[in-house]
């Protein structure tokens, strides 16, 4: 399934009130890009209740090329397009610069590729998505990004107050945390590989011991999980409660997967196992589970 240019999955950047002054902004010699999403997907994707758009003021982006070498850029205004500032460093029009969303500390890129850490533990801020890297290009004449996607997204509801923790892990033991690689000889189309550390991805609210009630999302590399996933949330009291998917997934780059409501089930302190696939997912994550938890 596919976003629409006016909401976005982790790379519609906003629109700041009037294009044109901000377009006015952009002369050779200053430090600022324009960006926005090259992409137009069919269903609409939200990342909160009331339909914000992912991108705010303030969210930060990594540049290359020219004098910048992981350049920190922010977003000035919100919507569906945006400028980017930096502090220091000239754009130069005979330049090509290349651009990821969010900026991520540490990453690289050399010879038309991305490299970056897709943690096993990641906190989640208020927009509910995990990191889920975007990249773009452009000339420092255009001096526009238009961001495509690397990884599709999983998502999932949390319709109770109190969860501190979620864990998603691939039922078939696939690697889905590691070094994640961006290949973007096509920048039409990245391709994202993930040399993998972890089966089992660890969520923690940003801000907050527990998590607000809505809809999450989690980026996940495009391969084939053979055995499906099973997403178990965690609350600060010890009980837990775990849905299970055991059908074979199949992830698509810039594809929304939606599993619905994780805990309308409810908590408690036993995990039920009744197919070989929450087996599976039980020993994947028993060293993990509270030392109350009871499984039958």
């Amino acid at each position: 399934m596919n976003l629409k240019k006016t909401a976005i999955f982790a790379i519609t950047l906003a629109f700041c009130g009037c294009v044109q002054e901000a377009e006015n902004q952009f002369q050779e010699g200053t430090n600022s890009f324009l960006a926005e999403s090259s992409e137009v997907l069919d269903t609409k994707v939200t990342l909160n209740d009331e339909g914000t758009p992912l991108w705010q003021a303030g969210d930060k982006v990594s540049v290359w090329g020219g004098v910048f070498e992981n350049a920190l850029y922010t977003a000035e205004y919100a919507g569906d397009r945006t400028s980017l500032s930096t502090l220091e460093g000239d754009i130069e029009s005979g330049k090509t610069y290349y651009a990821m969303s969010p900026y991520v500390e540490g990453a690289s890129f050399k010879d038309g590729k991305f490299t970056l850490e897709l943690p096993a533990e990641q906190k989640v801020p208020a927009t509910r998505l995990s990191l889920s890297p975007a990249v773009a290009t452009t000339t420092g004449t255009a001096k526009t990004f238009g961001f495509r996607n690397a990884c599709g997204l999983l998502s999932f509801n949390i319709s109770q107050k109190g969860v501190a923790k979620a864990m998603i892990y691939s039922n078939g033991e696939e690697k889905i945390a590691g070094t994640l690689t961006i290949d973007c000889t096509d920048f039409t189309k990245p391709v994202a590989t993930l040399d993998g550390t972890s089966s089992i991805v660890t969520l923690t609210p940003a801000e907050g011991d527990t998590f607000e009630t809505g809809v999450y999302y989690l980026a996940l590399p495009p391969m084939t999980l053979e055995m499906g996933v099973s997403i178990s949330l965690f609350k600060a009291d010890g009980t837990l409660v775990s849905k299970h998917q055991s059908s074979a997934l199949e992830i698509k780059r810039s594809n929304l997967y939606q599993s619905g409501d994780v805990d309308a089930a409810g908590f408690s302190k036993e995990y039920a196992i009744k197919t070989p696939q929450q087996l599976q997912g039980f020993l994947s994550i028993a060293d993990q589970l509270p030392a109350t938890t009871n499984a039958y």
